[in-house]
């Protein structure tokens, strides 16, 4: 069975060093619960949605029939680790557009393309995100 490369904080506790690199676990799949072999989805269905710490790593769907704004809010606020990285799918009919909050720098494109598109982005710096993914 092949190995994984899970995320510290995803493991059960024990830190290694991989070629005096730390943060990383390889694991067999037997040793992932089926809840660490799965991304959780948080479903979305209001006009205005806020990212919070318990996104990190989430797949989150907006199903509104109108225009989403989802605002990335400063490391102040919520403090995601760098390297964190959100799923964001327009499900609904309704365009989604990234927000940058105070202080936040947003680089790329920040609306969806289209229904069914989805756009990640990835927190590169203190309050720098990449946004990558079916924007307009």
């Amino acid at each position: 069975m092949a190995n994984r490369i899970l995320n510290i904080s995803s493991a059960s506790g024990a830190v290694e060093s991989v070629n005096g690199k730390v943060g990383v676990v390889v694991l067999d799949a037997e040793d992932v619960s089926a809840a660490e072999r799965h991304v959780l989805i948080r479903t979305i269905t209001g006009l205005t949605d806020t990212l919070v710490l318990a996104d990190d790593g989430k797949y989150l769907r907006y199903t509104n029939a109108a225009a989403v704004t989802a605002t990335v809010p400063p490391n102040a606020s919520v403090a995601f680790p760098t390297g964190t990285v959100i799923t964001m799918r327009q499900a609904g009919a309704g365009q989604v557009t990234l927000s940058a909050g105070a202080g936040v720098t947003l680089n790329g494109n920040l609306k969806t393309a289209e229904q069914h598109a989805s756009i990640q982005i990835m927190k590169v710096d203190t309050d720098v995100w990449d946004v990558t993914g079916g924007v307009a």
